[in-house]
């Protein structure tokens, strides 16, 4: 990556040449670096843009309106190397995939219903909880 130097003039590559504005190729420098930096807000805004995309298609999801949905493609990472050579790779680390729906059960009229994994079992141990904390609280205010 062509950086600037500390004088804010000198630019310089990774392999070490740094030229100033006198020299021949600066502008090329200047060109890359531009490339680069684009290529950096690019990755940034397309990664945003994903994660965007993908939380809508997973709230679409989770919320039962899943017919006809398209997963957003993951974007990849734009590299710029020194020469100015431009090349696209995936995120690293990856982007994430849209999470499965297991809990969802389709039906017939557009619309999906929500299965909830509460089992009776559940509720009753709730139940009790419940029960054991309002006799305490009514112990507690017979006492005082």
């Amino acid at each position: 990556m062509i950086t600037r130097k500390d004088n804010f003039v000198t630019l310089a590559d990774n392999s070490g040449k740094e030229l100033n504005p006198m020299d021949p190729g600066y502008i090329d420098f200047l060109i890359t670096m531009s490339k680069q930096d684009d290529a950096a807000r690019t990755n940034v805004a397309s990664k945003a843009d994903y994660l965007t995309k993908l939380n809508n298609y997973q709230a679409s999801l989770d919320a039962g309106r899943g017919g006809g949905l398209v997963v957003p493609a993951k974007p990849q990472v734009q590299l710029v190397d020194d020469a100015g050579v431009v090349s696209y790779v995936d995120f690293n680390p990856p982007l994430p995939d849209p999470r499965p729906i297991t809990n969802v059960t389709p039906s017939t009229g557009g619309f999906s219903t929500v299965v909830t994994k509460t089992t009776t079992d559940d509720i009753s141990k709730k139940l009790d909880a419940l029960l054991q904390l309002i006799s305490l609280l009514i112990s507690k205010i017979s006492t005082k």
